[in-house]
């Protein structure tokens, strides 16, 4: 019998060797945290976005409340914001919690978030590859380019930036299980990639960058048998360039390659099967919530799709007129435009294969780019929007990654290679200062669509926004044509309607604040909001029963709706039905603990019900919500006195 120490061993992979992380990498390590904190250190003083900060973070209950366990039980069970996100959800808690209600908090945590992400892209090609300098070029260029800046100035889009975070620590995971073949690195990197996809399902591509992974710079795939101790009388082999040649040759690594990749797709089996799961959450969530778009040709998305990969080169490369939105073209995309994307594609496509002998990064690089924007770029259209700078942030690590291990080519002398690291350093300048300028538009909502509107093409969505956002500011004459323009742009959109039936209440029109709530309704009848708002405003001239009719509907549509409830308290102690009104306002602090509106409600119903004791008590938590309530405490000693003057109950004698 062969003793186990003379058994063939079976082949193992060549990892480029990693560096020690010496003084070098920690220079340019705090160097690239250095440039990200340059680049954002503006954000804390930005305000929140009237797109979807409200739904986020704003208007958010469980989120504005904290850290708190039916804040946990709401993340993990909900679908608000068309997503399945429990662990953004923990976050923005954990951020209230920590910070407060204010936005500063908030965007810290994103910037704080990229920065890790820069770090950790920077460590891991480090690790991979052991060329230290090309793994920081990568890295800046993330850092720093512009487009990633909407992820990070917009707290809505905290979802992609955890997720990024998570995929990313699976990948370190992966490289250290790589390096040493322990199963429990192997699960560590599965567990975080679920993290990554509970965050938001934007990286179900990342099995298929760990196979990309495996070819460069892992080499698992052509690995062979280790090699005997060499006798010193044998000449010593050429070495290879490790940056520009897989080792083995081809005729060596042949025959086991299909085999090596089957066995290396089964090993990361459970990747895959998360990241079906997650494909089907993602597709249920956002259909339940009618986010997709329905009734667009295949056609006219496929051209979509070619045409907005064609743009998303065009912006990495001259990255101006970056916008928050982007309307979908349809039918209208340039035929032009398409054929020349398709061209461009398919020429760097054909030359990442043809030289994926000698550059196989190159080759890696373009294909986590391409295969990274595929559940982003259109073939499922999400909304209107035709492509989102946001969407580029993880496959543009890729295209950094072709471009950073492209340079060697313009090496072919020593002056050169100082004339490319200047002309590299030059560029890394000029987008960390679009990228300064860029951020510096998502100070506040008037700036961020005022440029938007300015750079893109005149939409809905940006009306909008500018429009609420000079509705927050109350100024509500500066908001009127915009919303005006948003209607005209696009008549069926209900939010558009909304939004323009608020700003008429706002500026006393009442009657024509009602026909655009109708409207609004008439699109969309489940959108509890517009119930709600219109209840508000019939109540205010006077039509109670009418009024009702929309509370109830709205608590209907969202039976956790608490604005409902202790609206439906008002309109019933307006009518003298006291014990519905007390049963409702106490319905809605069950729901909003923290509602100031609702605990004066209950306190007049208890009132006016003759239950002094226990409206006094709720003039007191009035009081505690808000410690400069004049009211309140005029209230408080008015009941106060009417209380000690009510004669107390004695025992009649015998």
């Amino acid at each position: 019998m062969v003793p186990k120490s003379q058994r063939k061993q079976p082949p193992s992979p060549r990892l480029r060797p990693a560096p020690r992380f010496g003084r070098l990498e920690l220079i340019l390590g705090a160097l690239l945290v250095g440039a990200t904190i340059a680049v954002y250190l503006q954000v804390y003083r930005f305000d929140f976005m009237t797109l979807d900060d409200p739904l986020c973070v704003l208007s958010n209950r469980p989120v504005r409340a904290g850290l708190t366990a039916s804040g946990v039980r709401w993340a993990f069970t909900t679908l608000h914001f068309a997503n399945w996100m429990p662990l953004t959800w923990l976050s923005y808690m954990l951020d209230t919690t920590l910070f407060g209600t204010g936005p500063a908090g908030y965007h810290a945590t994103n910037a704080v978030i990229h920065a890790t992400n820069v770090v950790l892209v920077f460590v891991i090609f480090a690790t991979m590859t052991g060329n230290s300098w090309r793994s920081a070029l990568v890295a800046a260029l993330f850092a720093v380019h512009p487009l990633s800046v909407e992820p990070v100035a917009w707290i809505a889009e905290r979802k992609g930036l955890l997720a990024v975070l998570f995929g990313l620590l699976a990948m370190l995971a992966y490289v250290h299980y790589c390096k040493h073949r322990r199963k429990a690195v192997l699960a560590l990197s599965s567990a975080l990639f679920l993290c990554s996809l509970a965050s938001k399902q934007s990286l179900v591509t990342l099995p298929f960058v760990l196979l990309l992974l495996d070819y460069w710079p892992l080499a698992r795939l052509s690995a062979q048998p280790q090699s005997q101790p060499e006798s010193r009388a044998q000449p010593a082999p050429r070495r290879k360039n490790p940056d520009t040649e897989l080792a083995p040759g081809p005729a060596e690594a042949l025959p086991s390659t299909t085999n090596r990749l089957g066995r290396l797709a089964l090993e990361k089996l459970p990747f895959f099967v998360a990241s079906a799961v997650f494909c089907v959450v993602a597709v249920f969530a956002q259909a339940h919530s009618g986010a997709i778009t329905q009734g667009i040709p295949p056609v006219t998305r496929l051209l979509n799709v070619i045409w907005s990969y064609g743009v998303c080169l065009r912006r990495a490369a001259f990255p101006y007129g970056l916008a928050p939105f982007y309307p979908y073209a349809g039918a209208g995309v340039s035929l032009i435009g398409v054929a020349v994307s398709f061209v461009v594609l398919a020429t760097l496509t054909g030359l990442a294969v043809w030289n994926a002998r000698r550059r196989p990064a190159c080759l890696v690089g373009w294909l986590w780019f391409l295969g990274g924007l595929v559940p982003t770029i259109g073939l499922v259209q999400i909304g209107m929007q035709q492509m989102a700078d946001r969407y580029a942030y993880f496959p543009l690590i890729g295209l950094w990654v072709a471009v950073a291990w492209l340079l060697p080519a313009f090496e072919p002398a020593r002056v050169l290679k100082y004339g490319v690291a200047a002309v590299a350093v030059s560029i890394l300048c000029v987008f960390a200062t679009l990228a300064v300028i860029q951020a510096s538009y998502w100070h506040d909502g008037i700036r961020l669509f005022s440029h938007a509107l300015a750079v893109a093409q005149d939409n809905a969505v940006a009306r909008r926004g500018l429009g609420s956002a000079f509705f927050l500011k109350e100024d509500y004459a500066a908001a009127l044509p915009h919303f005006e323009q948003a209607v005209h742009l696009v008549p069926d959109d209900s939010e558009a309607r909304y939004s323009f039936a608020r700003d008429l209440e706002a500026l006393g029109r009442a009657e024509q604040a009602i026909q655009e709530y109708q409207r609004a309704l008439a699109l969309n009848d489940a959108y509890v909001e517009a119930h709600n708002d219109l209840g508000l405003v019939l109540l205010s001239i006077g039509r109670a029963q009418l009024a009702q009719e929309h509370f109830r509907r709205a608590i209907e549509i969202d039976p956790d709706y608490a604005d409902g409830y202790g609206n439906l308290g008002i309109v019933y102690g307006q009518l003298g039905d006291y014990a519905h009104s007390i049963a409702f306002s106490r319905r809605a602090l069950e729901l909003d603990p923290g509602s100031v509106s609702c605990q004066r409600n209950l306190a007049y119903a208890l009132a006016a019900a003759g239950r002094l004791d226990d409206a006094v008590a709720s003039w007191q938590a009035v009081l505690k919500l808000s410690p400069d309530d004049a009211d309140a405490r005029t209230e408080l000693n008015r009941l106060s006195e009417m209380r000690s003057q009510r004669p107390s109950a004695r025992r009649p004698p015998n």
